[in-house]
């Protein structure tokens, strides 16, 4: 039952309720009717070995007409229960069909066979990109130190502390300086020659792709993070109250936040090499925007929408789609047994006719051996009618 725990995709590859013909049967009915005797043991060890064999008998008759007279019941159950579950999950199927395509996934299946590890490595920047974000980064960390004074004043408390630290650190000054160094040397920048500038046809060029990649990025992890903060107000709705509820709540709110953060980020990105103009890309309504799903970014209905889109409901949708295929083969399976116990209840009752006529054309008087097996044989025959009435009924129903 640990596998419960772990991630769907896990499940789905790893976990026998979803491989094909693995966890339809629980393979350990011996031990469960051995350990239903466990009660008898502390009797049963001081009795003679007659005596212990007869208790034990007596012990298993009862737990099979105890089993046989439950067992209709239990599969009438058990049946009824699959079926709602599989009907939940038929519906759940439905929504997220419905869900992705007012986020612009049309194509849920060409978006699943994108799940492959392979799609999952992001796109890499040129060596020229690369060169010009090391300068970035070093120019960056040089307009902090200069001003590193004044950081403690911008950002009192720990904050303007731990930024202080860093810039203040000539170790990781000499690491950005050697990152630089290599992006030159593979973008081919000779060791004399001089860096680029923001007026060279080359670095603007590397600052265009990086301004796209660090879009793209940015939009990407946006979206997720609208994605999992509605998983999360979903959790939050089926908990309705208590601690689990109050829990999602928080992480909701820190979403959000984490969510504003990164629209602040990617309008500074949209705007470089200039600053960010106003706060508008960012404010509360924005926000609010984009947790609706309703980002500046959109394809507006062209392709099969945007690739965070396309893994969030991919993902669903293959959890949805193997739940529907999983209950769908156990309620075949469940029909097998149906019609299985059926087979074996008429089976029996007729091996216990033959017993039981053998039995009395031997006229046993009362008290006899033979008597007593007649009584046991009779209750046995009615316990056999009543389960196979029981099945038929529901066989019935089934049809």
């Amino acid at each position: 039952m640990h596998g419960m725990d772990h991630a769907m995709d896990c499940q789905l590859q790893h976990s026998g309720l979803y491989a094909s013909r693995a966890g339809a049967r629980v393979g350990e009915q011996t031990e469960h009717l051995w350990a239903l005797l466990k009660p008898f043991s502390k009797l049963v060890r001081y009795m003679s070995v007659h005596r212990w064999f007869d208790g034990i008998n007596l012990a298993l008759q009862s737990i099979t007409r105890k089993r046989l007279a439950a067992f209709g019941a239990l599969l009438r159950q058990r049946i009824n229960n699959c079926g709602k579950k599989l009907e939940n999950c038929k519906q759940v199927l439905t929504e997220v069909r419905a869900e992705a395509a007012q986020h612009g996934v049309r194509d849920l299946d060409a978006a699943e066979r994108e799940l492959a590890p392979s799609d999952s490595v992001p796109q890499k920047l040129s060596a020229g990109a690369r060169y010009v974000e090391s300068l970035l980064k070093l120019g960056g960390h040089d307009g902090l130190y200069n001003s590193k004074a004044a950081l403690t004043l911008a950002l009192p408390g720990s904050t303007g502390v731990q930024v202080h630290s860093n810039v203040a650190d000539p170790a990781k000054r000499a690491k950005l300086a050697a990152e630089k160094d290599r992006a030159a040397s593979a973008a081919g920048v000779g060791v004399a020659d001089d860096d680029w500038s923001p007026g060279m046809p080359e670095y603007q060029a590397g600052a265009a792709e990086l301004r796209t990649f660090k879009l793209r990025q940015l939009e990407r992890q946006i979206e997720e993070r609208v994605f999992k903060r509605k998983v999360l107000m979903h959790n939050q709705e089926q908990a309705e109250s208590g601690k689990i509820s109050v829990k999602a709540g928080k992480r909701i709110a820190s979403e959000r936040s984490t969510i504003q953060g990164l629209l602040a980020v990617r309008a500074s990105w949209d705007a470089f090499p200039e600053a960010c103009a106003d706060g508008s890309a960012f404010d509360d309504a924005a926000v609010e925007q984009a947790c609706s799903g309703e980002f500046p970014w959109a394809s507006n209905g062209i392709g099969n929408g945007s690739p965070a889109a396309r893994e969030h409901f991919a993902r669903r949708y293959r959890t949805a789609k193997a739940r529907v295929e999983r209950y769908d083969k156990e309620a075949g399976y469940l029909q097998d047994e149906t019609i299985r116990a059926a087979n074996w209840a008429e089976e029996q009752a007729a091996a216990v006719s033959s017993r039981l006529a053998a039995l009395r054309e031997l006229q046993p008087g009362p008290g006899t051996a033979a008597a007593g097996q007649i009584c046991v044989l009779e209750r046995q025959l009615k316990l056999l009618a009543l389960l196979a009435a029981d099945i038929a009924a529901l066989r019935h129903a089934m049809a």
